[in-house]
């Protein structure tokens, strides 16, 4: 409702029915029913206050809720859902077994003659991986890291955009799990490899020597041939970018603890 309901559309309702040609009987009848149905929603949203209230104040109770939602993306209401689906997420030995818990881990229909597909299995809590899959579609809108993993996913590996929402809703509860189990705070380094970190690094020194060029040229008329050789260069001893080059140097080092 949040998002198709509002004051202009509301004004502009109004201002339609003001010049609406409709029944104009028993007015009185339908401005009372109009009455009731403003106080019903007024009593809506004072309940929705005092549910978010308790809420917060259970949450405050929880050692590990703290650092949770320190995490950009991640609200009291869903971290209230799964905690009260889930329970206590330290007691899984890993965030796979809080996959299995919500039915989201992979699963495959086959017999003798016949091989199927792997899928959720869909063999758990409903509002579990209601509110898993909403977290996590909240993580990728507004959390730097899961945003960089999700356009990763879809943009180099191909994958299709719903199993990148699978994948990530996995790696969501390995995070929780991890955090519930070791009592740490949230740690962006263990979210993301050291690689998808270069990649991400690399894409916006990309787009902040674009956005540059495109500023350079204005000012001083550089033909466009000119940035595109400077985006596209390339050593003439190893044929990498730069940036490839960098990243290149990364391997052989000790690779950084993830929460995988």
């Amino acid at each position: 409702m949040k998002r198709h309901s509002g004051e202009r559309k509301a004004r502009a309702l109004i201002a339609l029915a003001s010049r609406s040609v409709g029944s104009k009987q028993a007015t009185q009848a339908y401005k009372l029913h109009l009455e009731q149905l403003l106080d019903e929603y007024d009593l809506a949203c004072q309940q929705l206050k005092t549910v978010e209230a308790e809420i917060n104040a259970v949450l405050d109770r929880i050692p590990f809720a703290k650092s949770m939602l320190a995490v950009k993306g991640i609200s009291a209401i869903s971290l209230a859902g799964i905690l009260g689906e889930a329970g206590d997420l330290s007691r899984f030995v890993h965030g796979n077994a809080l996959l299995r818990h919500a039915g989201l881990n992979l699963a495959e229909a086959s017999s003798g003659k016949w091989t199927g597909q792997m899928k959720i299995s869909k063999r758990g809590r409903s509002r579990l991986r209601r509110f898993i899959f909403m977290m996590t579609m909240s993580l990728i809108a507004n959390n730097p890291e899961f945003k960089a993993i999700h356009a990763h996913n879809v943009q180099v590996k191909k994958m299709k955009k719903m199993r990148s929402l699978m994948k990530l809703c996995g790696k969501l509860a390995r995070v929780l799990v991890g955090m519930a189990r070791s009592r740490e705070d949230y740690n962006p380094h263990k979210t993301m490899s050291i690689q998808l970190a270069a990649y991400s690094l690399s894409n916006r020194f990309v787009v902040r020597i674009s956005a540059y060029s495109r500023d350079f040229k204005r000012k001083h008329g550089v033909p466009d041939t000119l940035n595109q050789r400077a985006l596209t260069r390339t050593d003439s001893k190893t044929g990498l970018h730069p940036l490839d080059r960098r990243n290149e140097g990364m391997r052989g080092q000790r690779p950084v603890e993830t929460w995988e």
